[in-house]
């Protein structure tokens, strides 16, 4: 049966929605909306006449097949020694098979990197524009608008940020308020937003593209986002490198003099210093955001066994916020901390240019979050291998500006 609508069209937006779709969830609260939209891309794509099981895709994604296999090996071993139980965190485990396995099929035949960049920014600005509205009405009326825009049944913990306590608590100032956009945390706005950040930026045929990624960036001083700000500040670098270092471009020179000016202006007001408090305190030591991230590492590995730290604990089974990179360790041990070490050098190896720096930036943001092992991870991993073994200049061929070269 032939299948009459673009399915690469549908998966390639299934992808670039799946994070914020996970803002909701189905009638069982550990499924999300998200997860149902990827299952159903996967099905389309196996469906699909094209055969994603050719040899050289194969050949492409082995590292994500050899992580799987990894995990299934794990994951057993975690069993049969007895360090956890199945029902402990099977759940957290078939998730996060699903997340690679969809991003072992779907990056290089399905998801369409031009089409992906017209709608990526599209969504982004939008998010962009209501992560603003949300900041200036709150601090205008005291209304704090919803990050559940569809109205569906969501998450817990984004529901609870609506309820009457939350909403006194923004208003007495105990709690810092900070605008969601239409996701579960501000991190994940932020994370979202950084990619089609970096590829505005580093595409030469964008047209304003200074003054786009500026908007993006300030966004993330609105909503205190400490991940935002330390990415867009990495995402700025080459620009700054070109434009500056390698060759003097005077009216770059001027934007980043005006831009400069902004961020100094947002920055003296009241309401931006309590989101910079959450970084650094007024005594220069760290601040909330810094600390809430790396708090849990020494309760979590002291006194461990040495099993634990040789094949770790199982995924999921951590009872505290762990990073990414203190998470690989407590969920594989050492030896996993190995294993993923050279499967990422292998796979930096053979990536394009879009698809290094990508990987950098994902690399980076594991040192404060749990991206790798959360939702977000879809979509860098997606962006990340859909530029896999990918010999072409960045814009050549199929490229991520829209036109075919």
């Amino acid at each position: 049966m032939c299948i009459r609508f673009n399915s690469k069209k549908i998966i390639t937006i299934i992808v670039l929605l799946f994070v914020p779709l996970s803002t909701y969830v189905t009638i069982n609260e550990n499924v999300t909306l998200g997860d149902v939209a990827l299952v159903f891309a996967i099905f389309l794509a196996i469906f699909n006449k094209k055969n994603n099981t050719e040899n050289n895709t194969i050949k492409l994604l082995m590292p994500l097949v050899l992580y799987m296999v990894f995990i299934i090996i794990s994951t057993s071993v975690h069993y049969l020694i007895g360090i956890t139980e199945i029902k402990s965190n099977i759940f957290s485990v078939l998730r996060y098979i699903l997340y690679i396995l969809s991003v072992s099929i779907l990056s290089k035949n399905y998801f369409d990197k031009s089409l992906a960049y017209k709608y990526y920014k599209k969504f982004a600005f939008i998010f962009a524009i209501y992560c603003v509205i949300q900041f200036v009405v709150f601090h205008s009326t005291g209304i704090s608008l919803p990050a559940n825009v569809l109205g569906l049944k969501a998450s817990t913990s984004v529901e609870r940020l609506y309820t009457k306590e939350y909403i006194k608590n923004y208003l007495s100032q105990s709690i810092l308020y900070r605008p969601y956009s239409v996701f579960i945390e501000p991190s994940y706005y932020s994370m979202y937003e950084i990619p089609i950040m970096y590829l505005i930026l580093s595409n030469p045929s964008e047209r304003k593209k200074y003054l786009k990624a500026l908007f993006i960036s300030l966004t993330f001083i609105l909503n205190g986002s400490t991940t935002g700000m330390a990415l867009a500040i990495v995402c700025w670098l080459p620009t700054f490198y070109r434009n500056i270092l390698k060759k003097v471009n005077l009216k770059f020179i001027l934007f980043f003099v005006g831009a400069f000016i902004i961020i100094i202006g947002l920055s003296s007001t009241e309401i931006i210093q309590k989101a910079f408090l959450r970084i650094i305190n007024s005594d220069g030591s760290f601040g909330s955001s810094i600390l809430g991230r790396f708090n849990g590492i020494t309760s979590s590995f002291q006194n461990e066994p040495v099993v634990n730290k040789i094949f770790g604990n199982g995924i999921g089974n951590n009872k505290v916020f762990l990073p990414s990179i203190n998470l690989v360790k407590y969920f594989f041990g050492y030896i996993g901390v190995i294993v993923l070490t050279l499967l990422g050098v292998s796979t930096y190896k053979k990536l394009n240019e879009n698809g290094k720096f990508i990987m950098i930036i994902f690399s980076i943001s594991l040192i404060g979050t749990a991206s790798l092992f959360n939702i977000t991870s879809v979509l860098y991993l997606i962006l990340i291998f859909s530029n896999y073994n990918d010999k072409e200049n960045v814009y050549e061929q199929q490229n991520w500006t829209g036109n075919m070269v």
